[in-house]
């Protein structure tokens, strides 16, 4: 049986969220693929099948994030590369 994560990404945190406007920053974009990053890399090195978001559940008032893993370079870890 193959196994794999699916992460629900939002931009912000509570608070950053609750202030307003969290999805026109880039900074906080920027964290939040650094962070799927690391969810992925971590699903890499545990041997997981698969590595998932949603396209467009949870982004707000701007900055959407597709799930095509060649935008992201992340289809190295689709082949177990890597590189």
């Amino acid at each position: 049986m193959e196994f794999g994560l699916f992460v629900y990404c939002t931009v912000g945190r509570r608070t950053e969220l609750e202030a307003g406007m969290a999805g026109r920053n880039p900074d906080l974009d920027h964290r939040m693929l650094a962070e799927l990053a690391d969810y992925a890399g971590f699903a890499d090195d545990k041997g997981y099948f698969a590595f998932g978001h949603p396209e467009h559940h949870l982004q707000i008032e701007g900055f959407e994030q597709s799930n095509a893993s060649w935008p992201c370079g992340w289809d190295n870890i689709a082949r177990g590369s890597k590189s």
